[in-house]
């Protein structure tokens, strides 16, 4: 019954990988693909009418996703209607009737979550509690600042050591590499200690795993392995937020330079080119008498 559907979202992945090519936008694609099948079976694309959209939509209300996740899978969806438009598939009417489809308004939906920031107070709780290995990788996560899914695939092979005291990651494999962005994380003195008293596999991982293909510790067993300590502490009743997850270290990381630096030490530190994504992960900038006599 949806082969025929399935097929056509193929050939619309294909046209995206034509000039998105190994953009995250198309993994948004093909998990709005994925939740649009289960809610919707159609024998033909033709027979795609807007009450199908608005099944979705509050399918998704339903299953109580984030208000900006009801919207992005919709576009998506709307987006693919499009394409079966200009292929012929689909009428022009379906497509402008789904097109200025109502979205969610802000009462329906879970509201979205702010991270919460994680403090070097927080981690230093967990050291004594975790294994070796995770005692390193925390530690080079929070002196980093870099995305969970970084950390992890920290390699030897892609270390420049400048000096004892600076060591530059050339990160190879991340977030914004298919807009031909160099990702480059910067080592301290504490992050070479760490890594001295590790080491490396042959195929350079600080932390590999035979478990995973790539060869390196995945994002999810670091985040699983991290929230069951967590928990497990929290239940003996000691002093720890369960609340906190491994995302908000880059968060916590970031303001903490925002506050002793500013923030254009923690763009850098970030990696961001745009001031305003810094904001949102330390916050705004905090005005106070020396940076204004410094001004002066």
């Amino acid at each position: 019954m949806k082969s025929s559907v399935i097929i056509s979202f193929r050939n619309f992945l294909d046209y995206l990988q034509t000039y998105l090519e190994n953009s995250t936008e198309l993994t948004t694609h093909r998990c709005a693909q994925a939740k649009f099948l289960e809610c919707v079976s159609l024998p033909d694309p033709k027979k795609l009418a807007v009450t199908h959209l608005r099944k979705f939509r509050d399918h998704m209300i339903a299953q109580g996703l984030a208000r900006k996740t009801i919207r992005e899978y919709l576009h998506r969806i709307i987006r693919w209607v499009g394409f079966c438009w200009e292929q012929g598939k689909v009428s022009q009417a379906t497509y402008l009737a789904c097109k200025s489809m109502w979205m969610p308004n802000p009462r329906q939906g879970r509201p979205p979550v702010r991270t919460r920031p994680v403090t070097w107070t927080d981690i230093e709780t967990m050291l004594p509690h975790l294994p070796e290995h995770l005692q390193q990788l925390i530690q080079l996560h929070w002196h980093t600042a870099a995305r969970p899914c970084e950390i992890v695939q920290i390699n030897d092979k892609q270390i420049t050591r400048n000096s004892d005291q600076m060591w530059v990651w050339d990160l190879q494999d991340h977030k914004n590499m298919w807009r031909g962005s160099q990702r480059l994380l910067f080592l301290n003195s504490k992050c070479i200690n760490i890594l001295k008293h590790i080491i490396p596999a042959d195929s350079g991982y600080y932390f590999p795993s035979e478990k995973n293909s790539l060869g390196f510790l995945t994002r999810l067993t670091y985040q699983r392995q991290i929230k069951k300590c967590i928990m497990r502490k929290h239940t003996k009743g000691l002093d720890v937020c369960p609340e906190w997850t491994i995302r908000g270290i880059r968060n916590g990381r970031a303001r903490s330079v925002q506050h002793a630096h500013g923030l254009e030490a923690a763009r850098v530190l970030l990696g961001h080119t745009d001031q305003r994504m810094t904001s949102h992960y330390a916050g705004l900038a905090i005005p106070s008498p020396d940076f204004i006599h410094q001004l002066e």
